[in-house]
């Protein structure tokens, strides 16, 4: 189990790059908006002693000031420290209403 709060700007910025009319707004010293976030994340270790492989399935769910949240479920499999695999469904909803769906795959392979 793991708990975690977050205190601080919520986006690195780099897209209101593209948002913004003018140039007002990055002098130095401009105070950003700061926000903070919770996450709670849930997940039980399976070993298998055939492979000494270790099956981790998750949920996590996240949610911010101003009524952003997310939610993730997937599984984390790791066997040994070369090789890490993961299969991840997501959603997230913004503040502004908006949502998005991922599916995430990834992995890596150390030798």
């Amino acid at each position: 189990m793991k708990l975690g709060s977050d205190w601080g700007s919520t986006q690195s910025g780099v897209q209101s790059l593209w948002n913004r009319q003018d140039a007002s707004g990055f002098a130095r010293n401009t105070p950003f908006e700061a926000a903070q976030s919770f996450e709670a994340e849930l997940g039980y270790g399976i070993i298998d002693a055939r492979t000494t492989a270790l099956w981790v399935p998750f949920i996590t769910a996240r949610a911010a000031d101003g009524g952003g949240q997310s939610l993730r479920m997937g599984v984390k499999f790791t066997s040994g420290a070369n090789v890490e695999a993961g299969f991840e469904l997501g959603m997230l909803d913004s503040a502004q209403g908006e949502s998005e769906h991922a599916i995430q795959f990834g992995g890596a392979l150390r030798w």
